[in-house]
């Protein structure tokens, strides 16, 4: 016969530990030193399952083991060669105590092993950087992903997943998928949100309640102003525009959402200019030229995935003569004729403009016989006296039916 003693441990999951028998004398007794060691791996809940036992020191003697104290998970089994299978429908961790013996061997071992049985967890995706109003989102409930300690049955198990949100609330315009756990969906409003999910799986084998999973989502402040553009550039500062040259100006278009019912501030356009509370407008053909920039404070209602709230600008204009001209004054002496001729610039072309030159009679002092040339602005005379002389002339305008004066001052000064 033989006696079972155990040997040195081959995995530290399992150690037999020897329980009597003795290999001194007599009858042929033999020592078996043995050792028996099962899987450290977690099994999956609800996946079938076979943990082998590693058997060293046997000897060819079949060994027997029996459950003498703990509990396996629901759904597993000891059987009479060693091998703990089954199904397990509990999660958690257990410890059994085992009986091992072997055929023609004196005596027993007993050994204890830990069986780990782990079930699905949820979790959301963490966001490192934050989100805005009209933001698309799309977050996958993740379950029994690689690091999270499950894995679902491969053998066809059905399965019937079921989610509900039981605390807290998700960010309005994102809804919960009560089949797939997905949240998903168009942020509509600025905030902070915080909110739990709680899953059920359902197989024919038992339902698990999962813990539940925080999803926390921080979406940015709306927008609370806006810009205007012009000729396709926004505007920084003013707007500039030219007495009698066409006007335009509008609100450039937001990066979300859409603006509408626009007001202005009560301080009045210059002439010629006019207000569009439609679309936020300002177009017209200025007729009067403002002697400083002016600034006009203008609100809207910026729409953001069918939320509206209010926003401002505000919107700077400067309307500026587009015609100056001026005079070099001459040196020269008595009897030489003299012809001065404006130097005239543009702000802005104006083509088939209508301008005259006249003197201003109240304020010209030039000598007799002097004049000014209407159509080229040129004046022209000979001095007959020594003296210095000025006049201011004026230049009317007329282009797309508006009306302008420019002024200049022309003088000279003539020597003996």
């Amino acid at each position: 016969m033989f006696e079972l003693r155990v040997m040195a441990p081959l995995c530290v999951a399992l150690l037999l530990a020897a329980c009597g028998g003795g290999g001194g004398g007599g009858g042929g007794s033999k020592d078996l030193y043995v050792s028996v060691s099962y899987p450290s791996d977690a099994v999956n809940l609800f996946s079938t399952v076979n943990l082998q036992p590693a058997l060293n020191g046997f000897d060819g003697h079949r060994q027997h083991c029996i459950q003498t104290s703990g509990a396996l998970p629901a759904g597993m089994h000891l059987s009479d060669d060693c091998s703990i299978s089954g199904r397990p429908t509990q999660s958690g961790s257990f410890n059994v105590g085992i009986k091992v013996s072997a055929d023609d061997a004196n005596g027993s071992v007993d050994v204890s092993t830990p069986v780990t049985v782990s079930g699905p967890t949820l979790r959301y995706p963490t966001r490192l950087t934050g989100l805005s109003l009209a933001d698309a989102v799309t977050d996958v409930a993740q379950i029994g992903t690689d690091g999270l300690g499950w894995h679902a049955p491969t053998d066809g198990t059905p399965m019937t997943w079921s989610f509900t949100l039981s605390a807290g609330a998700l960010p309005p315009g994102l809804v919960l998928n009560l089949t797939t756990g997905a949240i998903s969906g168009v942020l509509s409003t600025s905030g902070s949100y915080t909110a739990t999910v709680q899953a059920l799986l359902t197989t024919p084998y038992g339902n698990f309640t999962l813990e539940p999973a925080s999803y926390s989502l921080g979406v940015g402040a709306a927008q609370t102003s806006f810009y205007y553009s012009q000729n396709g550039s926004t505007v920084n500062g003013y707007a500039y525009g030219y007495i009698g040259v066409p006007f335009a100006i509008q609100p450039a278009s937001p990066s979300l959402g859409t603006l509408s019912s626009f007001s202005i501030g009560s301080a009045q356009l210059s002439g010629g200019l006019s207000f569009d509370s439609v679309s936020g407008s300002v177009t017209g053909i200025p007729t009067t030229q403002g002697n400083t920039p002016t600034s006009y404070p203008v609100t809207a209602t910026l729409t953001i995935v069918g939320v509206g709230h209010a926003v401002d600008s505000l919107l700077g204009i400067s309307i500026s003569n587009p015609v100056n001209f001026s005079y070099i004054t001459p040196f020269a002496k008595v009897g030489a004729p003299l012809n001065i001729v404006p130097q005239l610039s543009f702000a802005t072309p104006l083509p088939g403009a209508a301008r005259s030159f006249a003197i201003n009679p109240d304020f010209c002092f030039l000598p007799a016989g002097w004049s000014v040339d209407a159509l080229t602005g040129t004046v022209s005379g000979t001095p007959a006296a020594a003296g210095s002389y000025g006049c201011e002339i004026v230049l009317t305008s007329n282009y797309n039916g508006v009306t302008w004066l420019t002024r200049a001052y022309v003088s000279a000064q003539i020597s003996p």
